[in-house]
């Protein structure tokens, strides 16, 4: 894959789940970089949609979180969770974010949760709401907050005090 959509560094690999190539195809393979052999390698198993613009964090286990999207026809709000110490058994789904989101931020939280905000809806909106994960439930919950200003392709970033700095992107 050319265009690199999701990445996340675990235990000396690399990993890029999905995304889309240098001629708009939309791929749902799995590829990681082992630092360690410095070289890429196919994954064991395939993402199960073949999807961009989605997002993907470390939970505090070692497992990915991927949510949202778009896969050409349709905005996505499924959320699935990938163990890379168990890579034959690919992914497993767990409860739909709340709302259809994609090019939104996706970051873990220090007391495990996981914070999803802002993105782009299939209306075209850009919004600033704000929900989060709980991988121990296995629940999604909207928060009555929202961001100052509504937000697609940004990022955000857990600070060591436990604040989410969020910057970057556009409404």
């Amino acid at each position: 894959l050319k265009k690199i959509i999701n990445i996340e560094n675990h235990r000396k690999k690399i990993w890029i789940i999905g995304g889309i190539n240098e001629k708009r195809v939309q791929k749902g393979g799995v590829l990681y970089f082992d630092i360690v052999e410095n070289k890429w390698c196919q994954g064991e198993s395939d993402y199960p949609l073949e999807i961009h613009a989605h997002k993907s964090t470390r939970l505090k286990d070692g497992r990915i979180l991927t949510t949202g999207g778009f896969n050409m026809r349709v905005y996505d709000k499924n959320s699935y969770i990938f163990d890379p110490k168990n890579i034959k058994n690919g992914f497993t789904r767990v409860k739909d974010m709340i709302i259809e989101r994609r090019f939104h931020s996706l970051v873990t939280l220090h007391d495990g949760r996981v914070m999803a905000c802002g993105g782009w809806n299939h209306e075209a909106l850009t919004f600033n709401n704000i929900e989060f994960y709980d991988p121990v439930k296995d629940e999604w919950t909207l928060s009555p907050g929202k961001m100052s200003q509504k937000r697609q392709r940004h990022t955000a970033v857990t600070l060591k005090n436990g604040e989410v700095l969020i910057m970057g992107g556009f409404d």
